[in-house]
């Protein structure tokens, strides 16, 4: 599989729609049953291209990136951040809505978000 991780920068290699499985420990003492990790890739010009939320189970996340979450995301280089969001209220298709005081939620890398570099890797499935 060509999906890439490095540990020392953060930063991701993936073909445009590869699948990638993305393990997460959130060592944060407010995780309760139901709170939530939101994945993100973006573009500081243009805004956001993909965001998915995963409950948080025991301290872990696992992220599943699937051919239909990054096959449409033009090839660059971009950047992606992970958010803690506790005690979620979901709408109608599963999406986290975060709209109350209730709801805390910490971005993980502050203003120095690693980079997700998404390629062609032959054709468009």
């Amino acid at each position: 599989m060509a999906f890439t991780f490095d540990e020392s920068t953060y930063k991701i290699s993936l073909p445009q729609g590869d699948t990638a499985d993305i393990d997460v420990s959130i060592d944060y003492a407010g995780i309760e049953p139901g709170d939530a990790l939101l994945f993100a890739i973006f573009d500081p010009q243009s805004g956001d291209l993909m965001s998915k939320a995963v409950e948080i189970q025991n301290g872990r996340a696992h992220i599943r990136l699937c051919n239909h979450d990054t096959r449409d995301i033009a090839p660059g280089t971009y950047k992606w951040n992970l958010r803690i969001i506790t005690n979620p209220a979901r709408d109608a298709d599963g999406n986290i809505i975060a709209d109350d005081c209730t709801d805390d939620v910490i971005t993980v890398f502050g203003e120095k978000l690693p980079i997700i570099k998404i390629y062609r890797g032959g054709a468009h499935v």
